[in-house]
């Protein structure tokens, strides 16, 4: 791959027929996105612009890949910006005014510029030239849009196809509460997520944060549900809530979601959710049809919810194939019989029932028989992320590894399993220094030791393994940070780290599998099809 980086776009482009693995073709398209020349192929469909891709900011009209006769602007459908450091750049508002000024007329279907403040410029540019969205992601708004929108002056068919909308973090003040209720009363919505706990304090710069209760949820967001008793039931398939009361929200929701159509549920941080989950589940024991595929779960604060609520979850559901669980109380009483009945249809998992990450695996409820179950009963899983039993290296061998080791080799079993998360580090054989966290010197230590564990023992265990099919990628990367703590002492780490599977030989010996080290980042650009459990996972 590094050689062909240095051939022209168009040859690249003719290469590309002629190389068979899904990863290979996606890695060139990679490369070509990075080139400052015009796209020429439908390579530029989804567009992300954010801190992995260079210079865009420096982006300008009619110049580079902004040029008119750039043949690859007609073909870009899903475009996201996000900003580079925790405050959004001048620099970066102008470049993304520049790429939407530069797309031709009708062409995009998703836009997500949650980060940015929208004004009258940029709504003007998203609203007035691109009427096939599908997919509205927007920032807080410096001006009241909705009369704008009400009185049709951008036309009667102001984002009539969007099906998934995005209700931000942020907002800009009450009148955007205003503006999304108006999508939701008459918008053919299948998915939404709601990031606001609506009600608004005010932050410097005249934006609000929703932080509070959720009271104003049926006076703006759900208005027309309190005027019109008759309105019919939104046939949303994926709901999304992030920081939002459903203690207080719950009977809401019940007038306003049809249940029977959700495929997607996504609950994060938000208070109430064993009243939430209590509705739902009495609606299909009532009517039946529960049609869920994917759910998620995460805690809020300390209010842990309890093993019986997602009990309920799977036995009210059936062929669930995603499931993402933080934070539950009482795990080790959790039937684990439930992971087979979903175990033919599940296809990731993700769970770690002490979200504070500070216990170990028994004190958790995750035992061997969890790990078997697993291993036994999910034979479809393709990701996983999970904590391990603590296994300790630097030394000879790892010490007290048995129980680690055993559970490795058992999920290391799934035919199908591509990628496979530890969220906790192993533990070094010697403790840190007191107020040394960060110290550089320790964290090169503790990765020296962290390779020469996964290039032994590690690699051992993979080659143990029947080599029917081949071995997951393994990343080491914590839940909130990635951390590795002995006697409570912590030490703060790089980052992430994976060990991608290759087999090695010199073609007389049985070949083995080796282990080779690469960034999160590297991983995902020369095996884009895999794909790495992250937390916060997604919000729709």
């Amino acid at each position: 791959m590094p050689s062909l980086e240095s051939l022209p776009a168009e040859l690249l482009l003719n290469v590309v027929e002629y190389i068979p693995r899904p990863s290979d073709r996606k890695s060139l398209c990679l490369v070509c996105k990075l080139l400052r020349v015009p796209a020429t192929t439908l390579l530029y469909q989804r567009v992300v612009l954010d801190n992995t891709t260079p210079k865009w900011t420096s982006f300008k009209p009619e110049t580079g890949m902004l040029f008119k006769t750039n043949p690859g602007l007609g073909q870009i459908r899903h475009v996201t910006f996000d900003s580079m450091s925790k405050k959004v750049l001048p620099e970066e508002v102008q470049a993304m005014t520049a790429v939407l000024q530069s797309l031709p007329r009708n062409t995009l279907r998703s836009i997500d510029c949650r980060r940015f403040a929208v004004d009258e410029k940029i709504a003007s540019l998203v609203i007035a030239q691109q009427r096939n969205l599908i997919s509205l992601a927007l920032g807080p708004l410096t001006f009241n849009l909705t009369p704008f929108i009400k009185l049709e002056l951008f036309g009667p068919s102001t984002f009539a196809n969007v099906t998934t909308l995005e209700v931000p973090l942020i907002i800009g003040s009450l009148d955007d509460l205003e503006l999304y209720q108006w999508f939701i009363a008459r918008a053919p919505l299948r998915r939404l997520a709601i990031r606001t706990e609506l009600s608004c304090n005010p932050l410097p710069g005249g934006l609000f944060d929703s932080n509070g209760s959720d009271g104003l949820l049926s006076r703006t967001l759900f208005s027309h549900l309190t005027n019109d008793s008759t309105a019919p039931r939104a046939q949303i398939e994926g709901l999304g809530m992030e920081y939002t009361n459903l203690q207080q929200a719950t009977r809401t929701f019940s007038r306003f979601v049809d249940f029977s159509h959700l495929r997607s549920l996504e609950l994060y941080d938000c208070a109430g959710t064993d009243v939430f989950i209590d509705a739902m589940a009495g609606h299909f024991q009532e009517h039946g049809g529960c049609k869920l595929e994917h759910f998620a779960y995460s805690i809020v604060e300390e209010d842990h919810i309890s093993y019986k609520v997602v009990e309920k979850v799977l036995r009210t559901c059936e062929g669930l194939k995603s499931l993402m669980l933080f934070g539950i109380d009482d795990f080790a009483h959790f039937d684990l019989k439930l992971f087979q009945k979903h175990g033919s249809s599940l296809q990731a998992l993700a769970l770690q029932p002490d979200a504070s990450e500070d216990s170990d695996c028994e004190e958790m409820g995750l035992t061997k028989g969890f790990y078997s179950t697993i291993a036994a009963h999910c034979q479809n899983l393709r990701e996983l992320a999970l904590p391990m039993p603590d296994v300790q290296f630097g030394i000879d061998e790892p010490r007290a590894s048995q129980d680690f080791d055993s559970a490795m080799l058992a999920l290391l079993g799934l035919p199908d399993l591509k990628s496979f998360r530890v969220f906790n580090w192993p533990v070094p054989a010697k403790a840190f220094p007191e107020d040394t966290t960060d110290d550089p010197l320790l964290q090169r230590d503790y990765m020296l030791e962290m390779d020469d564990f996964a290039y032994t023992h590690l690699a051992k265990l993979v080659n143990q393994r029947e080599q029917t099919h081949s071995p997951p990628i393994l990343c080491f990367a914590g839940l909130s940070g990635n951390k590795a703590v002995y006697d409570n002492e912590e030490l703060q780490l790089p980052g992430p780290v994976c060990y991608v599977p290759l087999k090695q030989g010199d073609g007389f010996a049985k070949p083995q599998i080796g282990l080779q080290k690469m960034t999160l980042s590297d991983v995902e650009y020369v095996e884009p099809e895999v794909k790495i459990l992250r937390w916060p996972f997604t919000l729709l």
